[in-house]
């Protein structure tokens, strides 16, 4: 009987907690949660991967991104409840036209206050971007 009541509580907790989970606005839309002012800000990637602004507002702005050092401008979204979370990119503007009217599906392999991991979906290969600090900016704007 014990056992039986200790895992009717179980199940019940998790249902809850699914059902809140699922009610939950995705980034962009509603009240941001803590994960989305996490992701975003200003991340700068290696060589070919240039800067990814991620604004509050929804929006994102890539610099020197690919060997062209192509300029990309588009609306982002995050999906936290997928497992693991999906980042998509839509590209509404772009000076490569290839890239405009596309959606980017990258699989966030980890977040932190310094750090941005993703992984293209049904690719290969990880990219790494290092947040960019507001002293960092200073530095790189100063004449």
């Amino acid at each position: 009987m014990v056992r039986f009541a200790a895992f009717s509580l179980a199940l019940l907790f998790v249902v809850v907690v699914a059902l809140r989970t699922a009610n939950q606005p995705a980034a962009g839309k509603g009240v941001p949660s803590d994960l989305d002012r996490k992701i975003q800000g200003t991340w700068r990637g290696g060589p070919c991967m240039g800067e990814l602004d991620l604004s509050p507002d929804g929006t994102f702005a890539r610099r020197y991104y690919t060997p062209g050092g192509n300029t990309l401008g588009g609306t982002w979204e995050v999906r936290w409840n997928a497992m693991p979370p999906r980042l998509f990119l839509k590209c509404q503007s772009s000076d490569n036209p290839d890239f405009e009217g596309k959606t980017e599906e990258l699989i966030v392999a980890g977040l932190n206050d310094k750090y941005l991991v993703y992984a293209h979906f049904g690719g290969s290969g990880v990219a790494r971007y290092k947040r960019v600090m507001k002293s960092d900016e200073d530095v790189a704007s100063a004449p």
